[in-house]
């Protein structure tokens, strides 16, 4: 299953630090861990996600946790320059992750090791209530409706398939937006919805680290099936 890309997770500033001398990029990690929450059995579970981003190509990375416990991350395909891992479905826990700094280790494709590390509280933000989500036959599209979360920094809705991959991403909302609409255009990669496919609408709410801070300590995330072309019942 793809992961969700981390860009619409992490608004992290990225500068290319280039050497006037030389005009060689100087190599940076970005790297961002964060504790993500959802509801399973009506019950409030959590797990981790781990972000890197480098201005150069990386080969491999990995985060370690203050106790030592390693996690692997992995590219986006042939994108190396992003690196991203979630908590599997079984490691997600009604009990916090461990809390403290993360320690990255980015190796980049060419050059020396680089280190960073972002440390995490156990601060969370609760996924979120939809009030509807519906396929709108009038309109041809999606109508999704949610409670307003003032704990929040901005929300992203987004759609998956029956293989678990993202196909739609909305733009970043406000904290006080509270509705979305998903139409058969701006899909990724020119994918087209299908009448009488069910896709799952993920509402994904994120928290930051300060109000100053461009990295996430929380995100939540609540999902619900739509089958598209077919009117549901509210």
């Amino acid at each position: 299953m793809k992961k969700l890309f981390a860009t619409f997770f992490i608004a992290v500033s990225v500068f290319a630090v280039v050497s006037c001398a030389s005009e060689e990029v100087l190599p940076k990690a970005y790297c961002d861990t964060f504790i993500i929450s959802k509801k399973v059995n009506d019950v409030t579970v959590h797990g981790l996600g781990f972000y890197a981003y480098a201005n150069v190509p990386m080969s491999s990375v990995i985060a370690e946790s203050p106790s030592g416990e390693v996690s692997q991350l992995n590219s986006y395909g042939a994108n190396t320059y992003e690196y991203y891992k979630e908590s599997s479905d079984e490691d997600f826990s009604a009990s916090l992750p461990e809390i403290g700094a993360y320690t990255y280790t980015v190796v980049p494709v060419s050059g020396d090791v680089l280190t960073a590390t972002d440390a995490i509280t156990s601060e969370t933000i609760e996924p979120g209530t939809f009030t509807s989500c519906v396929f709108d036959t009038g309109d041809n599209r999606i109508e999704v409706n949610w409670e307003e979360n003032d704990d929040a920094d901005y929300a992203v809705v987004v759609l998956r398939n029956t293989d678990g991959e993202a196909v739609y991403y909305s733009s970043t909302l406000s904290s006080s937006t509270t509705t979305a609409y998903i139409s058969s255009s701006n899909w990724l990669d020119g994918y087209s919805p299908a009448d009488g496919v069910t896709y799952t609408v993920d509402l994904n709410f994120f928290l930051l680290e300060s109000s100053s801070s461009d990295y996430l300590q929380a995100k939540s995330v609540v999902s619900q099936d739509v089958v598209w072309g077919e009117a549901t019942e509210e």
